[in-house]
């Protein structure tokens, strides 16, 4: 089981950032991106522009041909696909064995217990997993076959020490960062929000002991903030998060995200927008200003509809939001993290196509370009977004 916890503070680990333009050097129109305004002090303007253009070719399907887990079960026990859906986790004796034994095991077995962890290979059982004498140990609470001991790994009383351990001290030194245990492989994770060169220095700092029962990934570097260091030139400051977050929160926001004379701003409520850690500026094929990412995202184009994950936090000491405030003055923050266009997001999942082709006996490509049809029509009517999609496919046909 995996015990998951984010941590929410930002630290300033990043290096100082250099004091925002006071005069742009963007120095003619031939260098405007398409659809931007050249002002006075040198920086661009760009209000609304078209959207990012509809895909023609329906994209794949990555589960096509795969098993999912039933498929899997019933090809390993010789059943049908509808018989592996009612036995895939076990007969009904053992879920209530489980429900007899299971608070009792982790209440007396506190500081030897592990975790329970269901196997298929191909039949079903259930592993309960001890520190130490797990085979004495279990027998003290069940004797059915379908129960089988393992020893090893950490305890839930060592792991939520270590966690609890760790987690104050990543908490302390302003990181961000998630968590959570592997229990059977004797280690707590941390996904930390800062480089390896960086958890090293502040552990350094800090006289922190790196040894013990813990593991730590982290962040790749901070990618330039410019695709194009010309594009510097037209914008007085592209302000990024610091660090990776732990997690994102995933409540959908929509506005246009703008650009007046060099500062990035939400349409509707006029905020300063800042970006996530792995995003960067630059123009898309059709030469409009863009921001992407280094993990391969959808770009999104500046001055179109667009949809994004939040709320995301900030730190008001983070170097970039300094230059932010600098450039652009007080406000509103709205950290926009990797902005989507709405019309990209609202297209249906790959598998929302092949069941919708299915169900009409077209081809994929057919039942794509259908869809987008519909989607494009629903547009003209003022319809757009999820709104539209859901006119025109469901997920389930």
């Amino acid at each position: 089981m995996r015990f998951l916890i984010v941590a929410g503070l930002a630290a300033t680990v990043a290096a100082c950032a250099p004091p925002p333009p006071e005069k742009g050097s963007a120095s003619s129109e031939a260098d405007l991106p398409t659809g931007a305004t050249l002002g006075q002090d040198g920086f661009w303007s760009i209000g609304e522009v078209p959207a990012i253009a509809w895909p023609e070719v329906v994209p794949e399907d990555p589960s096509i041909g795969q098993e999912d887990m039933f498929d899997k079960y019933a090809r390993e026990n010789g059943i049908t696909r509808e018989q592996a859906m009612g036995q895939i986790n076990g007969p009904q004796s053992l879920q209530e064995e489980l429900d007899r034994i299971s608070q009792k095991i982790k209440r007396e077995e506190a500081g030897n217990f592990v975790q329970f962890v269901m196997v298929r290979d191909p039949s079903v059982r259930m592993e309960v997993w001890f520190k130490r004498d797990a085979a004495e140990t279990l027998a003290k609470y069940t004797r059915d076959p379908l129960f089988v001991p393992r020893e090893g790994g950490l305890s839930q009383v060592e792991r939520e020490q270590v966690q609890t351990e760790w987690n104050n001290r990543l908490h302390q030194a302003g990181l961000q960062f998630s968590s959570y245990g592997m229990e059977r492989e004797g280690v707590v994770r941390f996904d930390l929000g800062v480089t390896e060169d960086q958890f090293r220095e502040i552990a350094k700092e800090r006289g922190w002991d790196l040894s013990g029962p813990v593991q730590f990934e982290f962040a790749s570097p901070q990618p330039a903030a410019f695709a194009d260091e010309a594009l510097a030139g037209g914008v007085r400051v592209f302000a990024r998060e610091n660090m990776e977050p732990g997690a994102r929160h995933m409540a959908l926001y929509h506005d246009t995200i703008v650009l007046k004379d060099g500062c990035f701003r939400t349409k509707k409520g006029n905020q300063l927008v800042m970006f996530a850690y792995d995003t960067q500026l630059a123009l898309d094929d059709q030469g409009y200003l863009a921001v992407v990412s280094t993990r391969g995202r959808e770009p999104y184009r500046i001055g179109e509809p667009g949809n994004w994950g939040g709320p995301n936090g900030y730190d008001e000491k983070n170097p970039d939001v300094i230059a932010l405030r600098k450039a652009c003055g007080e406000g509103e923050i709205m950290n926009v993290a990797n902005p989507s266009s709405a019309r990209l997001f609202a297209l249906p999942a790959p598998q929302w196509v092949t069941n919708y082709a299915d169900a009409k006996g077209l081809t994929r490509q057919k039942a794509w370009e259908n869809v987008t049809d519909c989607m494009k029509a629903e547009e003209a009517e003022g319809r757009t977004g999820l709104n539209a999609r859901d006119v025109c496919i469901k997920q389930f046909n």
